[in-house]
């Protein structure tokens, strides 16, 4: 039979975890960002519209993955009150 655990601490830990590559990979997306649009300050003509769409569709992509990974560390943190509330109430039920 297999057994598992799960430490509350450890998915705030985790959430943590992702909460700060969240902000690492928002912060290169900003300067990443800024470049293009210094970039495209001095730059016209089609080829200049063409990387302007592109470059702005794998910003927005970058966007939603930061908005995908604030959602995960949100869950891990949920979970973790979920189980610790679970935990505390069997503590309880077993000191009746």
């Amino acid at each position: 039979m297999t057994s598992f655990s799960i430490k509350p601490d450890r998915l705030v830990e985790t959430a943590s975890s992702i909460d700060a590559a969240v902000q690492r990979t928002a912060a290169e997306t900003a300067t990443l960002a800024s470049a293009r649009n210094t970039l495209l300050g001095g730059w016209q003509g089609d080829a200049a519209d063409a990387y302007a769409a592109k470059q702005g569709a794998w910003l927005s992509e970058m966007n939603r993955l930061a908005d995908v990974g604030r959602a995960a560390a949100d869950a891990a943190r949920t979970a973790a009150q979920a189980y610790r509330e679970a935990d505390d109430a069997v503590g309880r039920a077993w000191s009746l």
